[in-house]
């Protein structure tokens, strides 16, 4: 059986320290990303079972993150950890797609226990990918691959531009401002 991961996201060092300390003897595997960018990488190339976010980033919010990442990954559990906590945030942030909410500081105990809960969550719901979300990943990656260029990552999936900015558009992949235009860029 191989061991659990965690993806600890947040700008803060001393938090990813804590989450690794507490994290030590429960056999699960801990990696770090100071950024969206980062963890969306990590994400591509790794599949987490747990996601643990500080919601100040080098570069999103914390909500917006949490949105994102867990498009990239649903199934993922996300944990999302507040330093300033506020009921309109914990509501957000599960409309966002966070599994829990944690309140800072939070003790090793509790964080071991959310983590144990959530793993043992992820191991027993189902997770079959639709062909859709299949396609929807590759496309990312061989975009992420050819960093955006979507002529060169069209390309690459035998496709023409035309189609990969449609296949785009329907995974809301396309930027507000592109579909105005009417044509990618």
């Amino acid at each position: 059986m191989r061991r659990s991961l965690l993806l600890a996201v947040g700008k803060e060092a001393d938090f990813f320290l804590f989450v690794q300390e507490a994290l030590l003897r429960t056999g699960t595997e801990v990696h770090y990303a100071e950024s969206f960018a980062e963890a969306s990488k990590h994400l591509r190339w790794r599949r987490y079972d747990v996601l643990l976010l500080w919601p100040e980033l080098a570069d999103l919010d914390g909500l917006t993150a949490a949105r994102r990442l867990h498009d990239l990954d649903y199934l993922v559990r996300l944990l999302y950890v507040s330093p300033r906590p506020s009921v309109r945030e914990a509501v957000a942030a599960m409309k966002a797609g966070a599994s829990e909410y944690l309140e800072w500081p939070v003790t090793p105990e509790r964080l071991q226990a959310v983590v144990a809960q959530e793993l043992k969550a992820r191991r027993e719901e189902p997770s079959p990918l639709s062909l859709a979300e299949v396609e929807r990943r590759h496309i990312l990656f061989v975009l992420d691959l050819f960093s955006g260029n979507r002529r060169k990552t069209a390309e690459a999936l035998g496709i023409s531009p035309r189609t990969l900015y449609n296949k785009l558009r329907d995974f809301g992949l396309v930027d507000q401002g592109e579909m105005t235009q009417g044509k990618p860029r």
